[in-house]
């Protein structure tokens, strides 16, 4: 059994480099990966693809995760 079996897991900045590597190893542990970032849709798509072959469950997200100002 994975160790993060039944997790899921949000890594921000997940569509390009260190935080791609992390939804990666992340998704070989079990985990299921909810990617995100500000990069265009079609990147974002082909971060998922990267990902949903290690775990089979990931999504993504594109959305400005900033705290609102009054």
């Amino acid at each position: 059994m994975s160790t993060l079996s039944g997790k899921t897991a949000l890594i921000t900045g997940s569509v390009q480099g260190i935080g791609l590597a992390v939804a990666e190893v992340l998704a070989g542990a079990g985990a299921r990966i909810a990617v995100h970032g500000l990069a265009d849709a079609q990147q974002a798509e082909a971060a998922v693809s990267a990902v949903r072959p290690m775990r089979g469950s990931s999504m993504q997200m594109c959305a400005t995760l900033q705290k609102s100002r009054p």
